[in-house]
């Protein structure tokens, strides 16, 4: 970061330029990638707060939404990053003109990246696969047509997971409030998991708003919410619901449950997953109530969720103002379980900002990051680094609404 305050070295500055565009003072290991315009296909407009990221044939990819254009954008690091507009701005090889690219989540599969996102135009769930040579694009659900595909408002709340050779993708029904499931082996099928009712544990009831998925113990899992009927939204009330599981095995099929109570649901309430091991997964969550917002956890220990610190707490709040706990996501590090969310208005935790929490074994070690306001919706170890995505981000604090892409790579 020392390049960014020799001003007057113009060879320092065309480098900083070329490696990361427009200088601005940040942190040490912080950089804004795109949004501030610059070379490799950088843009000045806006990015969404969605974010995703993968490596494929030794490159680091990165997606995000242009929240200006309503594009879906690639960021690809090999000797640097280069940016481009993916799809959303009309094109060749089934691209669309159209608004798409939030809700955005990425896997490597069978030898190619595949990109899931949201078409806000059609309400359907796209697809854009890259098998190292070209990429390709196809609306996957939402418009009808076999294999179980409907005709509904399909897309938001995306995560995916490989598990016994096959790709799966959840995401959220949100004409029906239910909990879809995409499967791609020999080729791609569709099923509801949670919400139009049915056996093993399901429901009829509105579920969804974000999900978070992960294999352990054997079993896929997928977690999301469910909103209390009893609790009318129509009249503004959404104080109360549960993070529900779906658990499935071949030999059993899908099981549905409860795992706790909370206070929900809104649309991208937080919710983020790190497995250490199969007795050791933990799940973090948003929880508001009337008077503030908080970052909750849950530790699958083996044998049952429990809380490792009073009410499941990530960071001391005082349950009156804080907002902690937007656009979490975790992974595991040095095995122990990381959670990176924005915080602001908590005067028993750190100055605004995107946080870091790790769990020391007795306690949640919670520092700032660097990155005054931003939501750090991807993240993932690679090498010895933490590497942190943030969508709708700003760096420095004097500069307000900026909406950048923003990285920060943590040692």
């Amino acid at each position: 970061m020392s390049l960014r305050h020799r001003v007057g070295a113009a060879l320092s500055v065309l480098v900083l330029v070329l490696l990361v565009g427009p200088s601005a003072s940040a942190a040490p290991g912080v950089f804004v990638l795109d949004g501030r315009g610059g070379a490799s296909g950088r843009t000045t407009h806006a990015i969404g707060r969605d974010t995703a990221n993968a490596v494929s044939e030794g490159d680091l990819f990165v997606f995000s939404y242009d929240a200006t254009s309503g594009d879906l954008r690639m960021g690809r690091r090999s000797d640097r990053w280069r940016f481009r507009t993916l799809d959303g701005a009309g094109g060749t090889n089934g691209r669309v003109s159209a608004d798409v690219g939030s809700d955005v989540a990425a896997a490597p599969y069978g030898g190619s990246l595949h990109v899931f996102y949201y078409d806000a135009t059609g309400g359907n769930l796209r697809h854009a696969s890259f098998d190292g040579t070209a990429w390709g694009f196809e609306t996957l659900d939402g418009a009808g047509g076999g294999g179980g595909r409907m005709d509904a408002d399909v897309g938001t709340a995306i995560s995916v997971t490989t598990y016994r050779g096959a790709l799966f993708v959840f995401y959220v029904d949100r004409t029906h409030t239910n909990i879809r499931r995409a499967r791609l082996s020999d080729g791609w099928t569709f099923s509801t998991i949670d919400g139009a009712g049915g056996t093993g544990g399901r429901i009829s009831g509105d579920v969804g708003y974000n999900t978070r998925t992960a294999v352990y113990d054997g079993a896929l899992h997928v977690f999301y919410f469910f909103q209390d009927p009893f609790c009318d939204p129509d009249f503004g009330c959404r104080l109360f619901g549960a993070i529900r599981q779906a658990a499935f095995m071949p030999s059993a099929g899908w099981a549905v449950s409860d795992v706790t109570d909370l206070n929900c649901c809104f649309e991208d309430l937080s919710l983020a997953i790190a497995k250490v091991s199969d007795s050791s997964v933990w799940l973090f969550y948003q929880n508001f109530g009337l008077h503030s917002t908080n970052l909750r956890h849950l530790h699958w220990n083996g044998a049952s969720w429990v809380e490792e610190t009073p009410s499941g707490f990530v960071e001391e709040a005082p349950g009156d103002g804080e907002t902690v706990g937007d656009g979490a996501s975790a992974l595991v590090f040095d095995g122990r379980p990381h959670v990176f969310y924005y915080g602001a208005n908590n005067p028993d935790g750190p100055p605004d900002g995107v946080r870091e929490a790790f769990w020391n074994g007795s306690a949640w070690d919670v520092s700032n990051i660097g990155v005054h306001v931003g939501y750090p919706t991807s993240s993932r170890v690679r090498g010895s680094r933490r590497l942190v995505f943030m969508g709708e981000a700003t760096v420095p604090a004097d500069r307000f609404g900026d909406d950048d892409l923003v990285q920060a790579r943590l040692e």
